[in-house]
């Protein structure tokens, strides 16, 4: 009964934060840092008018390989939270794979577009944008993180 009743509880308090219609990361970053992403960006690099210019464009391009790899990682977070405590074996290594897939691929990402930055803007900006990309990504990803139980933990069961 007390598995049922905390299943239910997990479904209906944290399945809807995680509905890719309804939270992506943006959102999850206006919500913790109150201002866009693109703000935050722009006033931790506080680049000048002339450096702006060749950033730009090269954030767009970062900016819409980023959101594919965030929604990715949502559909897998939310696949995750739906067969929480009925997921077999198999279905949980497929997640953790295609999860541990995901950050590979925003590392490289995040690689591939500090090297544009660095020959666009210089090493010092280049640096700055992957620290506050980084800042940014793990504090969406422990804000997901807080929400969502350790396998097992509502049961109370260690294997």
């Amino acid at each position: 009964m007390k598995k049922i009743i905390l299943g239910a509880l997990l479904l209906l308090f944290v399945a809807p934060v995680f509905a890719q219609d309804a939270q992506d990361d943006i959102k999850i970053i206006q919500t913790l840092y109150g201002k866009e992403k693109r703000a935050l960006v722009g006033q931790y690099l506080s680049l000048s008018v002339e450096d702006l210019a060749k950033f730009a464009p090269i954030y767009e391009a970062y900016e819409i390989e980023r959101k594919e790899l965030g929604r990715a990682r949502l559909t897998n977070i939310n696949e995750y939270v739906n067969a929480y405590g009925s997921a077999d074996e198999k279905k949980i290594d497929a997640l953790t794979q295609e999860l541990m897939d995901i950050n590979i691929k925003s590392d490289k990402l995040l690689n591939k577009y500090y090297g544009k930055v660095k020959k666009a803007v210089g090493a010092k900006n280049a640096a700055k944008f992957m620290q506050i990309e980084n800042y940014l990504a793990l504090s969406v990803r422990m804000s997901i993180w807080d929400n969502i139980p350790f396998i097992d933990e509502l049961d109370g069961v260690k294997n």
